[in-house]
């Protein structure tokens, strides 16, 4: 079972863009990035331990209703 996750951060900003399970795929999307808006980007690892799903689950929640109501 893993344990931690690779988080593609933006350096000026600090705003989360992916959140993956290999560090691979976190290095690709980082680069992939990098070419899109030209802004710098770094990998962060996350242990599973530190994110509260229940706080998450109620962003998304809350983003999907406030989609469904602007439509």
């Amino acid at each position: 079972m893993k344990t931690k996750i690779f988080c593609v951060v933006e350096d000026n900003s600090a705003w989360i863009r992916g959140a993956y399970t290999t560090f691979e795929v976190a290095m690709k999307m980082a680069k992939a990035y990098n070419g899109v808006d030209e802004t710098k980007h770094s990998i962060r690892t996350v242990d599973f331990d530190f994110i509260d799903f229940d706080i998450i689950a109620q962003h998304v929640e809350k983003k999907v209703l406030d989609n469904r109501r602007c439509s």
